[in-house]
This record gives C-alpha cells, sequence and structure tokens, in this order.
C-alpha cells in the first residue's frame, strides 16, 4: 500500500505515515431525487476524521467548476454560485458551516455501487503531484513586470524537461525509438539550409542546431525585446538596442544607464 509522510500544521508535530488510497462517496440531492457515487483518487485515509477535506485547487484541475464563493458575499448570485458543477446537468449546491463550505455525504453499501454504477463521477486527477512548482510558475508567468495580465499568445510555457521530479512514466510515454527519430529528423524536421533562407553569419550556428531550436530561440528574444521595450517606454528612454541581431546580448550603452535611472526615479 502507497503511503504519504504526513506534517500537521505545527512544526513540531512529529509527522506520520498516512496510507493512500482510492475513495468512493456517496452523494444524494434532494433537489432531484439522484444519488451519485464520487471518487476520490489519492486519498489519505485517516479513519478517525468525520469530515472529507478535498482542496478546490484539485477538482478545477480534473475540469470540473467549483463556485466557492458564498451566494450571499454576491451582489447578483446565481444558482451556480457556491456549487460544484460535475456537468451541465448536474449541480452540487454547498452550504456553510460557519464560514467553511461543505455537502453532505455518506459511505456507500456495495449494493449502491452496483445499483449507481452509471452514475459515476471522478472529483480529482488520477495523477497529482501537490507539490510541484510548475502550478506556481505557470501563475506567476500571467502577468507581465507591470502587473498586467500577459496576452495568451505572449505566455511563455514550461517544458516537460524543466518540469522537477518528473513521473517517470510521463518520460516514458515520451520516449521514441531510434527509427521514429529518424523519421523525425529526416522528413518532419529538416534542418535549415542557405537555399532556404538568407542567414547571417551570427545566425548560422544557430540555424545548424534545430529548426525548432532556431524558432523557440527567436520567439523568446523577440519576448524578451517586447519586455524591455515596454520597461525603456514605462522610462521614457527611447534608444536603440545596440546590437545589430536578436542574438546579441541587450547592453545599454555606459551614457544610458544613468538616464534610465534618472528616468526611472
Amino acid at each position: 500500500m502507497l503511503t504519504a509522510s504526513v506534517s500537521a500544521y505545527k512544526p513540531t508535530f512529529l509527522s506520520q505515515c498516512i496510507p493512500i488510497v482510492d475513495a468512493a462517496v456517496l452523494y444524494q440531492d434532494p433537489s432531484q431525487d439522484r444519488e451519485v457515487i464520487l471518487v476520490i483518487w489519492n486519498a489519505l485515509h485517516l479513519p478517525s476524521m468525520t469530515n472529507h477535506l478535498i482542496p478546490p485547487f484539485l477538482m478545477r484541475e480534473h475540469g470540473i467548476t467549483v463556485n466557492d464563493t458564498p451566494k450571499i458575499q454576491l451582489p447578483n448570485p446565481s444558482v451556480d454560485d457556491h456549487a460544484i458543477l460535475l456537468d451541465s446537468s448536474f449541480r452540487i449546491p454547498l452550504s456553510l458551516s460557519g464560514i467553511f463550505s461543505y455537502f453532505e455525504t455518506r459511505k456507500p453499501t456495495l449494493e449502491d455501487l452496483q445499483a449507481l454504477s452509471d452514475s459515476i463521477y471522478l472529483l480529482t486527477p488520477e495523477e497529482f503531484n501537490p507539490h510541484n512548482s510548475v502550478y506556481a510558475d505557470n501563475e506567476d508567468r500571467m502577468l507581465d513586470w507591470e502587473g498586467e495580465l500577459v496576452a495568451p499568445t505572449a505566455r511563455t510555457k514550461i517544458l516537460i524537461d524543466d518540469i522537477p521530479q518528473s513521473d517517470a512514466a510521463v518520460y516514458a510515454s515520451l520516449a521514441l525509438s531510434s527509427k521514429e527519430q529518424t523519421v523525425i529528423d529526416d522528413n518532419l524536421l529538416p534542418a535549415p539550409t542557405d537555399e532556404d533562407c538568407d542567414l547571417k553569419d551570427c545566425d548560422v550556428e544557430l540555424c545548424s542546431l534545430s529548426g525548432i531550436l532556431c524558432e523557440r530561440t527567436l520567439c523568446a528574444r523577440l519576448s524578451a525585446r517586447r519586455e524591455v521595450a515596454a520597461m525603456m517606454n514605462a522610462f521614457g528612454s527611447c534608444h536603440a538596442a545596440p546590437g545589430s541581431t536578436l542574438l546579441d546580448d541587450d547592453q545599454l550603452p555606459d551614457h544610458c544607464v544613468s538616464s534610465q535611472s534618472c528616468h526611472g526615479m
């Protein structure tokens, strides 16, 4: 059985080894007179607890709409507010216990599981790493240096290779055989040549690596120049970049540094 080392909110409390299970609960909607089975993958099994705790982030990551703002805190609430929308036809309204949102469930019997085999909803992804920093990194990339929302086409994306502690199954699913690599290299991703485009001397070394690398690097350089240009515009600076190409480092001349600092003040 899989287990997880879990620590309490207080650092002085010793961590415990908690079993990880796939759990099922039964929800009964009195307004629709309907019962469904809700499955929670990779849940911590604590028999002493009487309440099930589930982060809304996990449900949203699985594609479920979670509107957890109470209706009393909304100017124009609707029936979809303070509710979990499993699909277009089924809604779980939430109640309040003090300031905490909840809905009632119970342990299903074997008869319930057999009778409701066609009414099963998954609440969480089958695989999920709550300690993965990719979510925080992608959230930070939603805003630019001025605190404005970045356009979808300009948002940078994290590659699989950049994900820390990736699951071995992810790498296994991306593995290519030598024959597949040969077909891709020979037919799908031909390296650019002098006949295909007008290359400058400083671009030859970059393009000789890979056609994909050339496009990706160009996009990254253009995005970086856009950020620098936006910052210079905010400061009031209007000098041109000293480099002759995007491959050159963006270094400001010495006589412009003090000028930019004055504008920034």
